[in-house]
């Protein structure tokens, strides 16, 4: 997922306090309800009017992409888009748990990681969801947008056509092909990725990511999820933790240091949605345990490795080289690769 945005007045790089990592496993989430929710037993779309009754509410709620003309995201984002692809049966586990708690969980964490992916508000805030719809700067700045292709993930439209587009900036040729045969049994976001942003598809394509996308890391994960999972498992299971959310959708990026701005900014959305749909639900609802994705700094994953550019990933996944995040972390003549060995550093 793309990750850098920018405020439109101001650049957001929010950063808010938030709770540490607990020690043990966490196994579930705290909450009361003070009185008959009036969202009891209501599932997807239906729970989704339940909190954002109105165009009122959900302006309101993201006001920056409702009020100002720069935030290209608010006809493509729209409260009814968003309810056509929630009522599409396909993605019925969506938002569809018996516990209206934890759906109030999924929801949070899912709008509080597209508000960040689409963020347009000033630091501190969290009012700019949904202002973005594509990677800012994008298809102008060849540096940022022709990044998402390499020789082993290509497509028609590279070297720069799979820069990040919708409600969790999809990237990559892969995710295009992938989230088109689900969405249409065909490859025509692969082809033309421009399609992500026409009708309900920015949202369905970041369901179906959210939904299908088994990411993150297993044992080197410092969330209490020690396994690959999706962002749906990871906050409607026993181990609910939002950090795990943040490791699948953006882990490489942004799990590698403790206080990362990044990961702060999307904690800030996540505890201020939930706040707003305790108060409209009738229901106390405490933040996951676990909030981050790193507990210590620097890289963690032995499969992120430097090897020399010029003898490509083979022969790096032979070698235990130095852990890397980017290419920034390896020496001039080497390249940052993934999916490496991790038992060639044991």
């Amino acid at each position: 997922m793309s990750n850098w945005k920018w405020m439109i007045l101001v650049v957001c790089l929010a950063v808010c306090g938030c709770a540490s990592a607990p020690k043990k496993q966490a196994v579930d989430f705290k909450y009361s309800q003070r009185i008959a929710s009036k969202c009891n037993g209501k599932k997807g779309a239906e729970l989704i009017k339940c909190v954002f009754p109105n165009e009122a509410a959900w302006k309101k709620v993201f006001a920056v992409a409702s009020q100002h003309p720069s935030c290209n995201g608010k006809k493509v984002f729209s409260r009814e888009h968003l309810l056509s692809a929630v009522s599409d049966g396909r993605y019925k586990s969506f938002l569809g748990n018996e516990s209206t708690v934890i759906n109030l969980q999924e929801l949070a964490a899912f709008l509080a990681n597209v508000s960040h992916e689409t963020n347009g508000a000033a630091q501190d805030k969290y009012d700019g969801g949904l202002c973005f719809a594509v990677e800012l700067e994008c298809p102008g700045n060849a540096k940022k947008c022709c990044a998402y292709c390499s020789e082993t993930n290509n497509g028609p439209k590279c070297p720069c056509g799979y820069y990040g587009r919708g409600a969790l900036q999809i990237s990559w040729p892969s995710n295009y092909l992938s989230i088109s045969k689900s969405i249409f049994n065909d490859d025509r976001l692969y082809k033309n990725p421009d399609k992500l942003l026409e009708g309900d598809t920015a949202w369905k394509a970041s369901i179906v990511f959210w939904m299908n996308n088994v990411g993150g890391f297993d044992k080197y994960s410092q969330t209490t999820v020690k396994n690959r999972a999706t962002c749906h498992a990871a906050i409607t299971s026993s181990t609910v933790d939002f950090g795990k959310t943040i490791e699948i959708i953006n882990g490489d990026i942004e799990c590698h240091a403790k206080d990362n701005h990044e990961v702060l900014n999307r904690i800030g959305y996540y505890k201020d949605l939930l706040g707003y749909f305790s108060s409209v639900a009738g229901v106390d609802i405490e933040p996951t345990p676990n909030l981050k994705c790193c507990t210590q700094d620097g890289p963690v994953d032995k499969s992120r490795r430097c090897g020399k550019t010029v003898d490509g990933w083979n022969a790096a996944d032979k070698i235990c080289g130095k852990l890397c995040i980017t290419n920034d972390d390896c020496p001039a003549d080497s390249t940052c690769y993934g999916n490496l060995d991790p038992s060639v550093c044991q």
